[in-house]
Parts: structure tokens; C-alpha cells; sequence
């Protein structure tokens, strides 16, 4: 049996040695239904009332994204589409537009493709089979089971980061949790719970539990309700589990942002094409860089995409990630008489826009803080100008 990976990226290798028997379910989920009913978060996925559809909205956002995040969005989101009916008839550009911040957009077109279907097959309804919900666009076995569970009280347990953690430390699971079949075996357990509390709710339970209490680092087991029904806890393995694989390591990369204007102070914006990361988004022209570069060289390549563009300051680097890249980007900033954009291999479509207007464009986060910037560089822009003119 392996521990907890080391801080080194690979699994370490020394045993972590348990005895005694496995926790005692009825026990189990007696206890952790009396905490969460205390101590649960007070989220608006999960007040009286909630319908699928928000059920469904919310576990899309939650993919990936923290819950932090997600409440800012969550409910301006469903006041400009509150039911199926109104997604579905929504043009992509403004769902993508809402949908800025959250990232993975690739979420927002699915679930716009979930809720059509849903209206041409299902009568604008959720259904609440499992072999249909995960077959649905974007949604799969997580999200399904998160479904049945907290929109229609089924008793199963969607399994996350903090619900796997919980469960491998209830009874000291000895494999990396990213495994298929440990991920099976962690959702068994989690569906034992759920059955013997007789409802949905137990997997919500769990993953405040794990967002709270038992904590990727540092549990507190003084404070856990579970702590003398925990495997790892009563052979104190807690610290050491979970065991996880090895991740992928983060690579590093460098970008160029250019601004650029032209005549009348608009920018240029592009469209990103479809499959490619962030497709059917707008951006600044992106190119990639090397560290010392001289700005001037940006010219050159703008000049192949058919654009005369003469070049005028750098901002200061940002950093972005996007799964295993960390991107360091750098603003550019340039001025050119217009012209068609023609090189562009990554791209379907360009326009010139005015700064004020680029709120109108759906844009990936690290491209709205250029366009914050933008705005700024062409105030700057106008006071030369005028300085000139006088």
C-alpha cells in the first residue's frame, strides 16, 4: 500500500499500515447527516425550491471552477436565461458573453446544446434517468449522478476532490484516487452512505465536510463528526491520504498581446476558430515570444497577416494559466491605417472596434485585461492627438 505522493511529484513508497475494521455505515451516516444539518453551506443551488434546470447550471459551472467563482455568476446567469426554454432559443454570442470568467467555454456551448435537446425531446424537463443524463452534451457520469442526487433526492454520490478525500480516509483506500477503478470503488462507498441515510443529500454533506474540515492538508479531526469512524484517523494515516499519481508538470510559456489601432482609434479583434482552445471567442493577436525579444520584430509578423503596423509601447507582463500551461503575456501596443487581416491561420473572422464596445465581445479573461488596457492606451492615444493639434 503506498502513501500520499510526495512533494517530488511521484508516489511515495513507504506502506501505510492500518487495522481494526471498516467504519460502520448506519453509524456514518447518522453522524454526518446530524453535522451537515448544522454546519451545511448556505449555497443558492441548494435552497427550498431550486429546480432542476439550476441544478443543472449550477453542477456545469461547478466543473472545474471553485465554488467562489461560480457565485458570482450563478445567479446573473439564470436572470437573463431562468428556465430551458430561454437558453435554448439564445444566440451562442450571448451565452458566451455570460459565460466570460468562468473559462472551459466549451461547458457554456454544451449546455446550450443540453438544454435544445432537452426542449425538442424531453419537453423542456430535466429527465431524471442516469443512463439519459449522461449522455446528454458536456454532463457524463459526475454530473449525472450530481443531478439525481440533488435535483430529485436519489440517493448516490457524485464523487469530487473533496468527496474522494473524505471517502479515502473513512476507509483508508491504499490506491491513487485517480484511477478508474478506485474511483468506482470511493463512489460504492459514497452510494452505501447515501443509502443508508435514504436520501440525496449525503454527497452535498460530504464535500462540505471535505471543503471544511477534512482538508487536503492539516485535517481536523478534533472537529469531525466521522473521527472515531475513520479508518485513517483511528491509525493516524489521515496526513497521508489521500494517495495520489503523479501530475503533469506545468509548462511555461510567453506570449505577446498586441494592441493594436488603427486611424480612428478602434482595435483589432479576432475570432478564434472552431475546435481550437477558446473557439468562437474574440481576442487580441496573440504570438508567441521569446524572453528578451525586441518589440519591433512584432511588426514584421503583423505585416504577413497584411497589416502596416508601426510599433509603440509594452505594458507590464500578466500571468494566465490554462491546464498545464502558465502563460506569461506581454501587452504590445501599435498604430496602423487599417486593412484586412489575411494571414491569420488560427481565425475566421476579424473586425475593428471601438474600445468603449469591446464589453459587447465575448473574450477569455486574460484577453479582458488587455481590453481593460486598451481602453487606457487609447485615452492616451487622444491626448496626444490633441497635445499635437495645440
Amino acid at each position: 500500500m503506498t502513501s500520499r505522493q510526495s512533494r517530488g511529484g511521484r508516489e511515495n513508497v513507504s506502506p501505510v499500515r492500518v487495522s481494526g475494521a471498516g467504519p460502520d455505515i448506519q453509524r456514518l451516516a447518522r453522524a454526518l447527516m446530524a453535522w451537515y444539518a448544522d454546519h451545511r453551506r448556505d449555497l443558492p443551488w441548494r435552497r427550498p425550491g431550486v429546480t432542476p434546470y439550476e441544478v443543472l447550471v449550477a453542477e456545469v459551472m461547478l466543473q472545474q471552477t471553485q465554488v467562489t467563482t461560480v457565485l458570482r455568476y450563478y445567479d446573473r446567469f439564470l436572470a437573463t436565461f431562468p428556465d430551458l426554454s430561454s437558453l435554448a432559443r439564445a444566440s451562442e454570442a450571448d451565452v458566451l458573453r455570460l459565460w466570460q470568467g468562468l473559462g472551459y467555454y466549451r461547458r457554456a456551448r454544451n449546455l446550450q446544446r443540453t438544454a435544445r435537446e432537452l426542449c425538442k425531446r424531453f419537453g423542456g424537463q430535466v429527465p431524471s434517468e442516469l443512463t439519459v443524463l449522461r449522455k446528454l452534451p458536456g454532463v457524463g457520469e459526475y454530473t449525472a449522478r450530481a443531478i439525481l442526487a440533488f435535483a430529485f433526492n436519489r440517493p448516490v454520490v457524485p464523487v469530487d476532490a473533496n468527496v474522494a478525500r473524505v471517502l479515502a480516509r473513512l476507509w483508508a483506500v491504499p490506491d491513487p484516487i485517480e484511477r478508474t477503478a478506485t474511483r468506482r470503488r470511493l463512489s460504492l462507498a459514497g452510494d452505501l452512505l447515501a443509502a443508508a441515510a435514504g436520501n440525496g443529500q449525503v454527497g452535498q454533506a460530504l464535500m462540505d465536510l471535505g471543503a471544511t474540515i477534512c482538508t487536503p492538508r492539516y485535517p481536523q479531526c478534533a472537529m469531525c463528526p466521522l473521527a472515531d469512524n475513520c479508518v485513517a484517523a483511528r491509525n493516524g494515516a489521515q496526513d497521508r491520504l489521500p494517495v495520489t499519481g503523479e501530475r503533469a508538470p506545468v509548462e511555461r510559456l510567453l506570449e505577446w498581446g498586441a494592441i493594436v489601432f488603427d486611424d480612428s482609434g478602434r482595435v483589432l479583434l479576432l475570432r478564434r476558430k472552431r475546435p481550437l482552445r477558446w473557439g468562437g471567442l474574440w481576442e487580441f493577436p496573440r504570438f508567441p515570444r521569446r524572453d528578451g525579444e525586441d518589440p519591433q520584430r512584432l511588426c514584421a509578423r503583423l505585416d504577413r497577416w497584411g497589416l502596416r503596423v508601426h510599433f509603440w509601447q509594452v505594458g507590464a507582463s500578466f500571468t494566465y494559466q490554462v491546464t498545464r500551461f502558465r502563460v506569461s503575456l506581454r501587452p504590445w501596443g501599435g498604430c496602423c491605417g487599417g486593412g484586412r487581416v489575411t494571414g491569420s491561420d488560427e481565425h475566421d473572422q476579424a473586425r475593428w472596434v471601438r474600445p468603449e464596445r469591446l464589453g459587447n465581445y465575448a473574450l477569455p479573461s486574460p484577453q479582458r485585461r488587455l481590453a481593460r488596457l486598451a481602453k487606457r492606451w487609447a485615452r492616451e492615444l487622444t491626448q496626444v492627438a490633441t497635445a499635437r493639434r495645440h
